[in-house]
């Protein structure tokens, strides 16, 4: 017997996805002009230059925030959206905990991601406490 999941999009999930996307295109960013500073040839330097450009550090920091802004005043109304937005502090605490060893910044600043976290987190909390 066959279990069909049907993925029912919403709001908060496409919010969330879309953050977990800029996180990913910051470092892909951040890996871009790393190479374009490698003084030596390699393949890897090459097919990142050859690769799509990306919109500037500010404006996906800008989108960035615009996004998380909106994520952590929208009402949660399902489990996939709870879930999205685990995944979404998820990402932000691990990136968080890389960031130490790490010289680059990144897509915000660690108290605005980590607040970013804690808002979204209360978020969850408030929906499983609703359906408790």
């Amino acid at each position: 017997m066959s279990t069909k999941f049907k993925f029912k999009p919403d709001h908060p999930s496409s919010l969330a996805a879309e953050a977990l996307l800029l996180r990913g295109l910051h470092v892909y960013r951040v890996a871009r002009e790393r190479a374009k500073d490698d003084a030596r040839e390699s393949f890897h330097a090459a097919a990142l230059l050859a690769g799509p450009d990306v919109p500037s550090y500010d404006q996906l920091s800008r989108r960035y925030d615009d996004l998380l802004d909106e994520c952590t005043t929208e009402r949660l109304e399902s489990p996939h959206a709870a879930h999205s937005y685990m995944e979404l502090i998820l990402q932000i605490i691990a990136d968080e905990t890389i960031s130490q060893y790490r010289d680059e910044g990144g897509i915000a600043s660690s108290e605005r991601d980590l607040r970013y976290a804690l808002e979204l987190l209360v978020q969850v909390r408030n929906w499983i406490n609703a359906r408790i």
